[in-house]
């Protein structure tokens, strides 16, 4: 090295600035078809796998890296901005956008560029939710489901995430169609990562099980409707056979293992007991369906769950923007109506209040007495074990104050009504 130097000082040239200047080139990378000429000290100073490569060349080996099986495909693209920051004596300056860091940390952690990998997982740690759909295509473009990624790159998908699941509705009905595409193109281990969080960004769990059985359709199509007199195996069979032709028995009868294990933990991701009814009748029709004891046996406990008034889980629940959380003698339910002939109610979390337990019962387009004119919603007070028989609470006022999910003051979005004990509907409490 020190010859090196000595040589390019004599010959009056500085040591080489950039990867595209091949002068005095003592190393070769090999990517796919495209070879490059570049410098082994260069290389050495900033990677471990280069350093670690030139140091076998010294004991005889190869002056020259193939890099083509050891970087996924879509990584290609991005090696020359990694040679950038490798040549760059001012990286300070060196900027990379949101469209390309994910691809640049996996580049960085497979060739060991330590301080490459961090700057990278700043980058992604700085991103906006604008930017999560772009990460999470970059993400899946080299993600191996079961293998260990490494910390860098499991920081970053944390980061990632993190990104996706407060914003997780909104993303979902924009309708972008790369969202909908990355999603559909998602490994069952994000898909449960992502849905099974607490603080998931849905206004209730009918998002969540929309989204689970739109999931579910890639296996359970229209033309392989579930049924009680046809199991789970063969319906997960008869969808696969549209979709594996030609394949051994063992591969096949792997497939649709494969099909079940997947739509359990999809299934375990919803919340059962705070689907609307209309929701949880559709799941118990598909339990049935499908002949899986531990999904009907789901079902049965969700039904119980809102019948005892019990509060297992924690209901998730997105507030429009500017409305601040619930105090502790109020009660709030957001939901997102989706049109077409729904019946069955929203339902808020119960909450205790006092000696009360309630909860908010909404129906978006009415009850059997009012379907299709006016949005009809229950005050109940859930019934609890404790409670002697007889029970009763007298003098009963409330204010409802109802939120539309827009932008601007909050004052100018919302309307509230005053109920005094005489105006509650006795024979429906």
């Amino acid at each position: 090295l020190e010859d090196w130097i000595s040589d390019a000082s004599l010959a009056g040239h500085a040591p080489v600035a950039s990867w595209r200047d091949a002068w005095l080139s003592d190393w070769e990378v090999q990517l796919d078809r495209t070879t490059y000429s570049l410098h082994a000290f260069v290389l050495a100073r900033a990677s471990s796998f280069f350093a670690g490569s030139v140091r076998m060349a010294d004991q005889g080996g190869k002056l020259c890296s193939n890099l083509t099986n050891l970087l996924p495909t879509s990584c290609y693209p991005v090696f020359e901005h990694a040679l950038d920051w490798i040549y760059s004596t001012n990286r300070s300056s060196f900027d990379v956008p949101a469209s390309a860091a994910f691809l640049l940390l996996k580049v960085a952690d497979l060739l060991g560029i330590g301080d490459l990998a961090r700057e990278m997982n700043e980058r992604i740690a700085e991103a906006t939710a604008d930017d999560a759909v772009g990460l999470l295509k970059q993400y899946l473009s080299f993600h191996i489901p079961g293998t260990d990624e490494g910390r860098e790159v499991s920081a970053a998908r944390t980061a990632m995430l993190r990104l996706i699941i407060p914003s997780f509705q909104a993303l979902l009905f924009k309708f972008d169609p790369d969202f909908l595409e990355a999603m559909t193109a998602c490994s069952t281990d994000i898909i449960v990562e992502i849905l099974s969080a607490d603080d998931l960004g849905v206004c209730n769990e009918d998002v969540v099980w929309a989204f689970v059985t739109h999931r579910m359709s890639a296996h359970l199509s229209t033309e392989h409707p579930l049924s009680d007199d046809r199991d789970s195996k063969t319906v997960v069979e008869s969808k696969l056979l549209d979709d594996v032709e030609g394949e051994s028995a063992e591969k096949f009868e792997l497939l649709a293992e494969r099909a079940l294990v997947e739509l359990q933990a999809l299934w375990r991701c919803v919340r059962l007991q705070y689907l609307s009814l209309e929701s949880l009748k559709l799941a118990e029709y598909m339990a049935r369906g499908l002949r899986v004891s531990e999904l009907q046996a789901d079902v049965f406990e969700a039904l119980a769950l809102r019948t005892e008034g019990l509060d297992v889980k924690a209901a998730r629940g997105m507030r429009p923007p500017g409305v601040a959380p619930a105090l502790s003698n109020e009660l709030d339910l957001c939901f997102y109506h989706f049109g077409g002939n729904a019946s069955g109610p929203q339902i808020s979390k119960q909450k205790r209040i006092g000696d009360m337990v309630a909860r908010i019962d909404v129906y978006a387009l009415g009850d059997q007495r009012y379907a299709g004119q006016f949005a009809t919603m229950y005050f109940r007070v859930v019934p609890q074990r404790s409670w002697p028989d007889g029970w009763r609470f007298d003098d009963i006022a409330l204010d409802l104050t109802w939120f539309r999910w827009t932008s601007g003051p909050v004052a100018d979005r919302h309307h509230r009504v005053h109920l005094e004990p005489e105006d509650f509907d006795e024979e429906n409490p």
